[in-house]
């Protein structure tokens, strides 16, 4: 390694450690001298002993397994005085949070990726960290507004997802070659995502803008998700709730934004089709968006008479 390169690592995890000690040092910026565990210098300058010994272990020589014992033993030792820190701070203001310490952590470990040559993914890391150090009170307030159905709802696609998903066999199983198992469950888990995310702009918005916006928002992924989902919160709506108006524009809105998206798509890859496509889709659209609005107006109408209908997420 050029010397050049070890000191734009060294750099690098410098600037990591600056960026997130920029944030804590912001959030006790009151205590007085020596009255917080670390700042903007303590973070700078962990972040470079990572950088420090990844670099080192490389500039001499080591073989691969020292290198890797250099790092660890320095962060077990990085590791001790922090927490040693930690511990005494916590004592002294009567406190059980271990985020200055654990962001301190991840300073050195984000400095000795930086230290590898990973720049790109340890500045990525530092950016995340230092977002959830910033982010603290409006994170501890969705928690608090967080229901136990909204939960169950978010790890139930999250199965979906990362757990049952992998699972599936993406081949087909029947003589005709018309089943796919992997495409039936990426269609399942698109209406389940549709649902939940319609939920949370109805809870943001209010149920006439929330579902347009999430209907429309779902079609530019698969319009027949949306409608999908949309259809069964409809069937367990009342017969006379106004939410079953609003949940028919946004399905609405979402095939108008399905041919919308087919349509630019076709455009971008042969603009000689400009002047057979682009008219009957906008006429679509200009129609699709006409008869949600008329719907939407119903479902207004509904809502001033008899009050607001109740959204329920997906995997409720």
């Amino acid at each position: 390694m050029s010397e050049q390169e070890s000191l734009f690592r060294l750099a690098t995890a410098l600037a990591i450690g600056v960026l997130i000690g920029m944030e804590r040092h912001w959030r006790e910026r009151d205590a007085p001298a020596g009255g917080r565990v670390a700042g903007i210098r303590t973070f700078g300058l962990s972040s470079l002993l990572g950088g420090v010994a990844a670099v080192g272990g490389h500039d001499l020589g080591v073989e691969p397994i020292a290198s890797a014992l250099l790092i660890g033993l320095s962060f077990l030792g990085f590791a001790a005085a922090m927490i040693a820190f930690g511990l005494r701070e916590a004592r002294g203001e009567d406190s059980y949070s271990a985020t200055t310490t654990i962001a301190g952590l991840m300073a050195f470990a984000l400095g000795a990726l930086a230290g590898l040559g990973a720049q790109a993914s340890a500045v990525a890391g530092a950016v995340a960290v230092t977002a959830l150090l910033a982010y603290r009170e409006p994170l501890h307030g969705f928690v608090r507004r967080l229901e136990w159905r909204e939960l169950r709802a978010a790890i139930t696609v999250l199965v979906m997802t990362f757990l049952i998903l992998p699972l599936m066999p993406d081949r087909t199983l029947d003589p005709w070659g018309g089943v796919n198992p992997r495409e039936l469950w990426i269609l399942a888990i698109l209406t389940a995502l549709v649902s939940f995310a319609g939920y949370l702009a109805v809870k943001a918005l209010g149920a006439e803008r929330g579902l347009m916006i999430a209907g429309a928002a779902g079609g530019l992924s698969s319009s027949t998700a949306v409608t999908l989902a949309f259809s069964r919160q409809a069937k367990a709506a009342p017969q006379d709730s106004p939410v079953i108006f609003s949940l028919a524009a946004g399905a609405v809105l979402a095939g108008a934004a399905s041919a919308a998206r087919a349509g630019l798509i076709a455009i971008g890859l042969a603009p000689v089709l400009m002047g057979s496509v682009g008219p009957p889709v906008g006429v679509f659209i200009v129609i699709s968006s006409a008869l949600a609005w008329v719907l939407n107006r119903r479902a207004d109408a509904l809502h001033r008479q008899n009050g607001a209908g109740e959204a329920t997420p997906a995997g409720a």
